[in-house]
């Protein structure tokens, strides 16, 4: 088993971006900071990141579902992984908004989004670098890997052993998870995103997407 653990710090959003994505264009509220801060201090305490990989041989290919199978020719191999931060924030937020407390459930679920979107980038950058592979995650193209493609994952990877689950939808369990698969032996650096960000697994939170938001600041 391929498993990659981080320290909570590491996957930590800057309050820059949290305001960045809750406020953007608008006057800072120092109330709205406030809770902004309160969210990632106790965010802190409660992630759990980690992400199990593996290699995936061309052996196995048939056995990935959905139409993308027309894009292996050429590819040497995969790199599939998941990606959770754990089911504490979750929980944690389902309490602030049981007692109604909404602006501090929405922030700190806000901080789990961003946070486990870097954890899974900073998985993926690591094999990039290790395997000289590209990035290619469910929405990046028309002819990708569709979300049915997690059960195959997870019939790869023990994702228990990290607290992970799949459900009869294919949805992961903790909710606060993702998953990505890695390119060896083909370019696709080219692509472009065909779907809108709330069907993407990576649900906008993307470096793609957030490159793109902090140029759209900057204009």
């Amino acid at each position: 088993m391929n498993i990659i653990r981080l320290p909570a710090q590491r996957v930590m959003p800057a309050i820059e971006l949290l305001d960045q994505v809750t406020n953007r264009r608008q006057q800072t509220n120092p109330r709205l900071v406030a809770l902004q801060k309160s969210a990632l201090a106790e965010a802190v305490q409660l992630l759990e990141p980690v992400a199990l990989w593996t290699r995936i041989e061309p052996g196995y290919f048939s056995s990935i579902p959905g139409p993308q199978k027309r894009s292996f020719s050429g590819i040497q191999a995969l790199l599939g992984s998941i990606c959770t931060i754990g089911d504490r924030l979750e929980k944690r937020t389902q309490q602030y908004f049981s007692a109604q407390e909404t602006i501090a459930g929405y922030y700190l679920d806000l901080v789990g989004t961003l946070a486990v979107a870097k954890l899974a980038q900073i998985a993926a950058e690591d094999l990039r670098g290790q395997y000289a592979a590209q990035h290619w995650a469910p929405g990046d193209d028309r002819g990708d890997v569709d979300l049915e493609s997690q059960r195959f994952l997870f019939d790869m990877l023990p994702a228990g052993q990290i607290g992970m689950q799949l459900t009869e939808n294919n949805i992961m369990r903790p909710l606060k998870s993702l998953s990505f698969f890695l390119v060896i032996g083909q370019q696709i650096s080219g692509l472009r995103c065909s779907k809108a960000c709330a069907l993407c697994a990576w649900n906008g939170m993307c470096d793609k997407r957030l490159q793109q938001a902090a140029q759209d600041d900057i204009l």
